[in-house]
């Protein structure tokens, strides 16, 4: 992918990113269930 199309794309999400995901006041964590499901 083009170094322009993939700046490009990067600007706009990171414009964006607060109000299309939201902004959290804490990280999140897997629950018990799904802790098993990740590597490591």
């Amino acid at each position: 992918m083009p170094r322009s199309l993939r700046d490009g794309a990067y600007r706009i999400i990171a414009r964006n990113r607060y109000r299309w995901f939201g902004k959290q006041e804490t990280c999140w964590l897997p629950t018990p269930e799904l802790r098993g499901r990740f590597l490591g």
